[in-house]
């Protein structure tokens, strides 16, 4: 082989070796459209993860019903006197309410004060009738049976005297009946009655009712 046919040869194999180093390096033209058609994606499209405890919550339909409610009625009859509430007003316990006429039953109790006065002279004599009987009967002027009398009449005045006590002290919780406070804290409603009615146990209305706000009760059907 002549030097002139080798120096072509050499000159085609460079060739080639060119050819397929350029092919392997460049970028193919499919692959420059991709990339030319990749979408940027906006800051306010990514979200961090986050550890978070959670707790679910639900609602029910609920009626809430109050823990205590009272028809407040007189437990003495006597005409209303003083009312010191008005419809809707918040109350506590023993805030004084109603006030009813007290006359009937102040005489009452001084009608049972002087039985008790009464009854305790009584018991002093039967008391004295007694000590002049433990003398007389050993000296034969009285008879036993005068003297068992004597006797007897102190005991009969002393339960005279526990009954007349006791018959104060009823007198004196009527009285005190006659000022109506509320038993406990709450809410009252518009008064069935005005000053000047004549009010009872028995009434058809109530003097008010109360109904208590706190605690109350939530019922449901769920």
């Amino acid at each position: 082989m002549s030097s002139q046919h080798r120096l072509l040869i050499g000159l085609a194999l460079l060739g080639l070796m060119s050819g397929c180093g350029k092919s392997a390096d460049a970028p193919s033209p499919q692959a420059g459209a991709a990339v030319s058609q990749a979408t940027p994606i906006a800051s306010t499209s990514i979200s961090s993860v986050e550890e978070r405890t959670l707790r679910p919550k639900f609602e029910l339909p609920a009626i809430t019903e109050a823990l205590q409610t009272a028809k407040i009625r007189p437990e003495v009859q006597a005409l209303i006197k003083e009312m010191h509430f008005a419809a809707g007003d918040l109350v506590e316990k023993d805030r004084v309410l109603v006030v009813l006429d007290p006359s009937k039953y102040e005489a009452q109790l001084a009608a049972a004060e002087a039985n008790l006065q009464s009854a305790e002279a009584s018991l002093e004599q039967a008391a004295n009738n007694w000590e002049r009987a433990k003398k007389l009967e050993p000296q034969g002027y009285i008879s036993a049976l005068d003297r068992d009398r004597a006797k007897s009449g102190v005991g009969t005045a002393r339960a005279s005297v526990a009954q007349a006590q006791a018959g104060i002290e009823e007198a004196r919780l009527r009285l005190s009946r006659t000022t109506i406070k509320a038993p406990f804290s709450g809410k009252i409603s518009r008064p069935y009655h005005a000053i000047g009615d004549l009010v009872g146990p028995l009434a058809l209305q109530p003097l008010f009712d109360l109904v208590q706000l706190d605690p109350i009760y939530a019922r449901t059907n769920i």
